[in-house]
């Protein structure tokens, strides 16, 4: 069963690692300029990192969290609620973001010469709808609801490396600057918080909601089984 609370303790570490983690995404946005963050790293390439990167970026597509979704239902439907209101609250801030606040936010295809990039085969390179990254934002909603619901600070520190290597196959494929993928990180940490203490303030909750999924495994009537002789 996961927590509903954090302990003084290790909200300290949750605070403290990621004004640390924004802080430096923060300061590196800011000081580099937009468009050479890209050409910085997918300069850096390699046909390893290609392969590399070209899969592990899905670790951040949306449909990691309908695992989360399906396991929880097994632990408690209140784990599940809470792992549903994360994706959702996730997905329509970005798609918010995405089509009304930012629509005319190009990605780097769009302000680099393309003699400039190198470009990995296989991988559809989009052209709008740059901010926020998408796939930042999910990854951060995952690793920031683990880590307030396990309390576990090897696995947050981790899965923090999972989440900002995803944000930077991002950034090496093309698909988004680094501004993007800053802007990902704090919304989906911000989801995930949400969600999280809104649900620590519900106490009185039906039944059902601590109730879980449960599967029976029937031997067919006819097993016999067959001991020595």
């Amino acid at each position: 069963m996961t927590h509903d609370r954090i302990d003084a303790g290790f909200r300290k570490f949750l605070i403290t690692l990621y004004l640390i983690v924004f802080a430096t995404l923060l300061i590196l946005t800011v000081s580099i300029e937009k468009g050479a963050d890209v050409l910085l790293i997918n300069g850096l390439n390699t046909p390893f990192l290609d392969l590399f990167f070209s899969l592990f970026t899905y670790v951040g597509d949306g449909v990691i969290l309908v695992p989360f979704i399906v396991c929880a239902c097994f632990v408690r439907f209140r784990d599940a609620m809470m792992w549903t209101s994360v994706a959702t609250l996730n997905g329509l801030i970005i798609n918010l973001f995405k089509h009304t606040f930012f629509p005319s936010s190009g990605r780097p295809i769009k302000l680099l010469a393309p003699e400039l990039l190198h470009f990995i085969a296989g991988v559809e390179v989009h052209s709008k709808y740059s901010y926020p990254s998408g796939h930042t934002a999910t990854i951060f909603s995952v690793i920031t609801f683990l880590a307030l619901t396990t309390g576990n600070r090897r696995l947050t520190l981790a899965l923090m490396a999972v989440a900002l290597l995803v944000g930077y196959s991002r950034i090496y494929l093309l698909q988004h600057f680094l501004v993007d993928v800053t802007g990902g990180a704090m919304l989906g940490c911000f989801s995930a918080v949400v969600v999280f203490y809104l649900f620590s303030l519900t106490r009185n909750v039906p039944a059902w909601m601590n109730a879980r999924l449960e599967m029976k495994i029937r031997m067919p009537q006819n097993t016999r089984v067959i001991g020595n002789r």
